[in-house]
Protein backbone atom coordinates (compact mmCIF):
# COMPACT_ATOMS: atom_id res chain seq x y z
CA UNK A 1 0.00 0.00 0.00
CA UNK A 2 1.23 3.10 -0.70
CA UNK A 3 -0.11 7.15 -1.20
CA UNK A 4 0.79 10.27 -2.84
CA UNK A 5 4.98 11.44 -1.86
CA UNK A 6 5.60 14.20 1.07
CA UNK A 7 8.47 16.23 1.66
CA UNK A 8 8.69 14.60 5.14
CA UNK A 9 6.82 10.78 5.13
CA UNK A 10 7.03 7.88 6.96
CA UNK A 11 7.10 4.08 6.03
CA UNK A 12 5.84 1.21 7.95
CA UNK A 13 5.93 -2.66 6.76
CA UNK A 14 6.14 -5.99 8.60
CA UNK A 15 7.23 -8.44 9.54
CA UNK A 16 10.06 -6.43 11.56
CA UNK A 17 13.06 -8.47 10.43
CA UNK A 18 12.48 -7.70 6.83
CA UNK A 19 13.32 -4.69 4.36
CA UNK A 20 10.38 -2.05 3.24
CA UNK A 21 10.97 -4.07 0.11
CA UNK A 22 10.69 -7.32 0.78
CA UNK A 23 8.26 -6.62 3.52
CA UNK A 24 4.73 -9.02 3.19
CA UNK A 25 2.64 -5.60 4.26
CA UNK A 26 3.83 -2.02 4.21
CA UNK A 27 2.64 1.36 3.73
CA UNK A 28 4.14 4.82 3.28
CA UNK A 29 2.52 8.17 4.16
CA UNK A 30 2.69 11.77 5.31
CA UNK A 31 4.90 11.61 7.86
CA UNK A 32 4.02 11.96 11.84
CA UNK A 33 4.26 15.60 13.42
CA UNK A 34 7.73 16.73 15.13
CA UNK A 35 7.69 17.20 18.80
CA UNK A 36 5.98 13.61 19.95
CA UNK A 37 5.99 12.34 22.78
CA UNK A 38 7.74 9.67 25.03
CA UNK A 39 6.65 7.82 28.30
CA UNK A 40 9.18 6.33 31.04
CA UNK A 41 7.83 5.22 33.49
CA UNK A 42 7.86 2.27 36.26
CA UNK A 43 5.43 -0.93 36.74
CA UNK A 44 3.18 -0.03 39.93
CA UNK A 45 -0.16 -0.07 40.61
CA UNK A 46 -1.22 2.43 43.30
CA UNK A 47 -4.49 1.63 45.07
CA UNK A 48 -5.78 3.13 48.44
CA UNK A 49 -7.25 1.08 50.84
CA UNK A 50 -10.66 1.41 52.67
CA UNK A 51 -8.85 2.58 55.88
CA UNK A 52 -6.79 5.40 53.61
CA UNK A 53 -3.06 4.03 52.98
CA UNK A 54 -1.67 3.84 49.71
CA UNK A 55 -1.02 0.11 49.04
CA UNK A 56 1.90 -0.01 46.23
CA UNK A 57 2.35 -3.16 43.62
CA UNK A 58 5.91 -2.30 41.87
CA UNK A 59 6.78 -4.61 39.13
CA UNK A 60 10.32 -2.76 38.84
CA UNK A 61 11.36 -0.11 35.69
CA UNK A 62 9.82 -0.67 32.31
CA UNK A 63 12.49 -1.24 29.60
CA UNK A 64 10.20 -0.07 26.68
CA UNK A 65 9.21 3.78 26.13
CA UNK A 66 6.01 4.16 25.15
CA UNK A 67 5.80 7.05 22.38
CA UNK A 68 2.58 8.66 21.23
CA UNK A 69 3.15 9.85 17.44
CA UNK A 70 0.50 12.35 16.32
CA UNK A 71 -0.84 12.07 12.72
CA UNK A 72 -1.75 15.70 11.60
CA UNK A 73 -3.84 16.72 8.28
CA UNK A 74 -3.58 13.22 7.10
CA UNK A 75 -5.80 12.38 3.84
CA UNK A 76 -8.81 10.08 4.04
CA UNK A 77 -6.70 7.98 1.45
CA UNK A 78 -3.83 7.76 4.21
CA UNK A 79 -5.80 7.02 7.37
CA UNK A 80 -7.68 4.26 5.36
CA UNK A 81 -4.66 2.85 4.12
CA UNK A 82 -3.00 2.67 7.77
CA UNK A 83 -6.07 1.47 9.40
CA UNK A 84 -5.81 -1.46 6.45
CA UNK A 85 -2.15 -2.17 7.23
CA UNK A 86 -2.48 -2.06 10.60
CA UNK A 87 -5.44 -4.90 10.51
CA UNK A 88 -3.29 -6.81 7.92
CA UNK A 89 -0.60 -7.60 11.19
CA UNK A 90 -3.29 -7.64 13.54
CA UNK A 91 -2.48 -4.53 15.17
CA UNK A 92 -0.39 -5.14 18.31
CA UNK A 93 -0.17 -8.55 17.84
CA UNK A 94 2.67 -8.14 15.72
CA UNK A 95 5.73 -6.08 15.67
CA UNK A 96 5.98 -3.76 12.62
CA UNK A 97 8.82 -1.61 11.67
CA UNK A 98 9.01 1.93 10.84
CA UNK A 99 11.00 4.40 9.46
CA UNK A 100 10.24 8.28 10.09
CA UNK A 101 10.98 11.22 8.12
CA UNK A 102 14.70 11.43 9.75
CA UNK A 103 15.04 8.03 8.32
CA UNK A 104 15.70 6.89 11.97
CA UNK A 105 13.85 3.15 12.53
CA UNK A 106 12.40 1.71 14.99
CA UNK A 107 10.68 -1.65 15.97
CA UNK A 108 7.45 -1.41 18.06
CA UNK A 109 4.35 -3.05 18.49
CA UNK A 110 1.20 -0.75 18.71
CA UNK A 111 -0.17 -0.19 22.17
CA UNK A 112 -4.08 0.92 22.02
CA UNK A 113 -5.92 -1.66 18.66
CA UNK A 114 -7.52 1.28 17.83
CA UNK A 115 -7.45 5.18 16.01
CA UNK A 116 -9.63 7.84 17.07
CA UNK A 117 -9.73 10.50 14.31
CA UNK A 118 -10.97 13.95 14.44
CA UNK A 119 -12.50 15.36 11.26
CA UNK A 120 -10.82 18.69 10.76
CA UNK A 121 -13.36 19.37 7.49
CA UNK A 122 -13.08 20.26 3.95
CA UNK A 123 -9.51 21.78 2.11
CA UNK A 124 -12.30 23.15 -0.29
CA UNK A 125 -16.05 23.47 -0.32
CA UNK A 126 -16.60 21.87 -3.87
CA UNK A 127 -17.17 18.65 -4.88
CA UNK A 128 -14.02 17.89 -5.33
CA UNK A 129 -13.33 18.88 -1.65
CA UNK A 130 -10.82 16.40 0.70
CA UNK A 131 -11.72 15.59 4.36
CA UNK A 132 -8.44 15.76 5.97
CA UNK A 133 -7.91 13.67 9.77
CA UNK A 134 -6.07 14.32 12.75
CA UNK A 135 -5.43 11.02 15.39
CA UNK A 136 -2.64 9.69 17.56
CA UNK A 137 -0.97 6.06 17.17
CA UNK A 138 0.35 5.10 20.47
CA UNK A 139 3.14 2.55 19.98
CA UNK A 140 5.77 0.96 22.64
CA UNK A 141 9.48 0.92 21.62
CA UNK A 142 11.11 -2.58 21.20
CA UNK A 143 13.94 -1.00 19.22
CA UNK A 144 17.21 -3.45 19.73
CA UNK A 145 15.48 -5.73 22.33
CA UNK A 146 15.63 -9.29 21.01
CA UNK A 147 12.98 -10.68 22.90
CA UNK A 148 10.17 -8.88 25.34
CA UNK A 149 11.48 -11.06 27.99
CA UNK A 150 8.44 -12.72 29.83
CA UNK A 151 5.84 -12.21 27.21
CA UNK A 152 4.56 -15.31 26.01
CA UNK A 153 3.35 -14.92 21.97
CA UNK A 154 0.21 -12.49 22.14
CA UNK A 155 -3.16 -14.58 22.13
CA UNK A 156 -6.73 -13.84 20.04
CA UNK A 157 -8.80 -14.64 23.68
CA UNK A 158 -8.69 -15.23 27.46
CA UNK A 159 -9.81 -18.74 26.57
CA UNK A 160 -7.07 -19.10 24.65
CA UNK A 161 -4.70 -18.00 27.48
CA UNK A 162 -6.43 -20.32 29.52
CA UNK A 163 -5.93 -23.07 27.06
CA UNK A 164 -2.32 -22.30 26.56
CA UNK A 165 -1.72 -24.15 29.86
CA UNK A 166 -5.05 -25.15 30.83
CA UNK A 167 -3.96 -26.57 34.56
CA UNK A 168 -2.64 -23.89 35.58
CA UNK A 169 -1.96 -20.46 33.56
CA UNK A 170 -0.89 -18.76 36.68
CA UNK A 171 1.81 -21.56 37.52
CA UNK A 172 3.21 -22.22 33.73
CA UNK A 173 5.33 -25.65 33.05
CA UNK A 174 9.08 -25.16 33.07
CA UNK A 175 10.62 -27.49 30.22
CA UNK A 176 14.35 -28.26 29.59
CA UNK A 177 14.02 -30.02 26.24
CA UNK A 178 17.13 -32.03 25.81
CA UNK A 179 19.24 -33.35 28.48
CA UNK A 180 22.83 -35.28 27.30
CA UNK A 181 24.89 -36.92 29.81
CA UNK A 182 27.38 -34.20 28.62
CA UNK A 183 25.27 -31.27 30.20
CA UNK A 184 26.14 -33.07 33.62
CA UNK A 185 23.96 -31.75 36.66
CA UNK A 186 22.01 -29.17 34.81
CA UNK A 187 19.09 -26.46 36.43
CA UNK A 188 15.39 -27.43 35.36
CA UNK A 189 14.29 -24.13 37.23
CA UNK A 190 14.90 -22.05 40.77
CA UNK A 191 13.15 -19.77 43.02
CA UNK A 192 14.11 -17.01 45.31
CA UNK A 193 14.39 -18.28 48.81
CA UNK A 194 13.64 -14.92 50.33
CA UNK A 195 10.07 -15.43 48.59
CA UNK A 196 9.39 -18.93 48.96
CA UNK A 197 10.70 -21.33 51.73
CA UNK A 198 9.96 -24.90 50.47
CA UNK A 199 8.96 -26.36 47.06
CA UNK A 200 7.80 -29.53 45.49
CA UNK A 201 8.40 -30.19 42.15
CA UNK A 202 6.01 -32.28 39.92
CA UNK A 203 8.56 -33.93 36.97
CA UNK A 204 8.48 -36.11 33.92
CA UNK A 205 11.49 -37.19 32.40
CA UNK A 206 10.42 -38.73 29.14
CA UNK A 207 12.40 -40.26 25.91
CA UNK A 208 10.19 -41.64 23.35
CA UNK A 209 7.90 -44.63 25.33
CA UNK A 210 9.87 -44.12 28.49
CA UNK A 211 8.89 -41.96 31.14
CA UNK A 212 9.89 -41.19 34.58
CA UNK A 213 6.90 -39.59 36.62
CA UNK A 214 8.29 -37.98 40.06
CA UNK A 215 7.54 -35.56 43.20
CA UNK A 216 10.58 -33.72 44.56
CA UNK A 217 10.36 -31.39 48.07
CA UNK A 218 12.79 -29.74 49.51
CA UNK A 219 12.72 -26.99 52.17
CA UNK A 220 15.50 -24.20 53.14
CA UNK A 221 16.69 -23.02 56.29
CA UNK A 222 16.12 -19.48 55.64
CA UNK A 223 13.48 -16.94 57.18
CA UNK A 224 12.71 -13.14 56.69
CA UNK A 225 16.16 -10.98 55.39
CA UNK A 226 18.11 -14.28 56.87
CA UNK A 227 20.00 -16.19 53.97
CA UNK A 228 19.47 -20.06 53.86
CA UNK A 229 22.70 -22.17 55.03
CA UNK A 230 21.16 -25.74 54.13
CA UNK A 231 18.44 -27.22 52.68
CA UNK A 232 16.78 -30.63 53.86
CA UNK A 233 17.44 -33.65 52.23
CA UNK A 234 15.24 -33.64 48.74
CA UNK A 235 12.72 -36.65 49.51
CA UNK A 236 12.20 -38.07 45.90
CA UNK A 237 9.09 -40.00 45.29
CA UNK A 238 8.91 -42.11 42.24
CA UNK A 239 5.24 -41.71 41.06
CA UNK A 240 5.47 -43.62 37.92
CA UNK A 241 8.35 -45.50 35.87
CA UNK A 242 7.86 -46.41 32.37
CA UNK A 243 10.73 -48.29 30.63
CA UNK A 244 13.18 -48.56 33.94
CA UNK A 245 14.22 -44.09 33.58
CA UNK A 246 14.77 -44.12 37.82
CA UNK A 247 17.75 -45.50 36.53
CA UNK A 248 18.68 -43.05 34.16
CA UNK A 249 17.57 -39.63 35.24
CA UNK A 250 19.04 -37.98 38.76
CA UNK A 251 17.19 -34.96 40.50
CA UNK A 252 19.01 -33.24 42.99
CA UNK A 253 18.90 -29.23 44.97
CA UNK A 254 21.39 -26.78 45.74
CA UNK A 255 21.59 -23.50 47.26
CA UNK A 256 22.92 -20.52 45.39
CA UNK A 257 23.64 -16.94 45.59
CA UNK A 258 22.86 -14.62 48.48
CA UNK A 259 20.52 -11.97 49.68
CA UNK A 260 17.80 -11.23 47.41
CA UNK A 261 19.28 -13.08 44.77
CA UNK A 262 19.56 -16.31 46.77
CA UNK A 263 17.54 -19.42 44.62
CA UNK A 264 17.13 -23.00 45.26
CA UNK A 265 17.43 -24.73 42.40
CA UNK A 266 16.17 -28.63 41.00
CA UNK A 267 18.55 -30.10 38.92
CA UNK A 268 18.60 -32.97 36.52
CA UNK A 269 21.32 -35.59 34.98
CA UNK A 270 21.41 -38.83 32.79
CA UNK A 271 23.25 -41.53 31.69
CA UNK A 272 21.09 -41.90 28.45
CA UNK A 273 21.11 -38.77 25.93
CA UNK A 274 17.80 -37.24 24.77
CA UNK A 275 16.01 -36.80 27.68
CA UNK A 276 12.80 -34.12 27.63
CA UNK A 277 12.32 -32.89 31.62
CA UNK A 278 8.95 -30.72 32.11
CA UNK A 279 8.15 -29.69 35.71
CA UNK A 280 5.70 -27.33 37.65
CA UNK A 281 5.70 -26.61 41.18
CA UNK A 282 3.67 -25.75 44.32
CA UNK A 283 5.19 -22.99 46.51
CA UNK A 284 5.12 -22.74 50.14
Amino acid sequence: MSTTSHINECKLWFPSTATYTAATAKVTMKSFEHGNTVMKSRNQTIARNRAGASVVFDRGTNYNDVMVWQFRQMTDTERSNLIAFLSAVEWGSNRIKVRDYKGSEYVVRINKPEVTSADTGYTQYTDAGVILWDFDLEVIDLTGLDDETGEDAPVSSALALHLMDVDHPHNPETELANLDIADGSTIVESIVVRDWKAATWLIVAEKDANRLYTMVHVASDGYATTDATALTTPTISTLADTGGVAAIITYTTTLTGAAAAQVMNIKAATTVDGYKIRCRRFKL
